[in-house]
């Protein structure tokens, strides 16, 4: 017979194993798609957008996002991707 605080530790312990199945499922069971083969090939490809350019530009200290209390990096990191803050 299972104890009532086996019982309590039974439940997370089932949720944490199905949720974990369901995320690993899809990721092992998924192959290659289309762009992951020439002439797409996104996976050997390398990145040049904005978003890699900011990436690099913060690694070398050249630029550098404000913080605010309300909406954080938000702001700053719209603005430098060029992005409307009304969108």
């Amino acid at each position: 017979m299972i104890s009532n605080s086996n019982r309590n530790l039974s439940l997370p312990l089932f949720l944490t194993l199905v949720i974990g199945y369901f995320y690993a499922v899809p990721c092992c069971g998924q192959g290659l798609f289309d762009f992951e083969r020439k002439p797409i090939d996104y996976h050997n490809q390398p990145a040049d957008n904005l978003i890699t350019a900011l990436q690099a530009q913060l690694d070398r200290n050249t630029v550098h996002l404000d913080f605010s209390r309300a909406q954080g990096y938000l702001p700053s990191l719209l603005e430098q991707l060029q992005i409307s803050s009304t969108t």
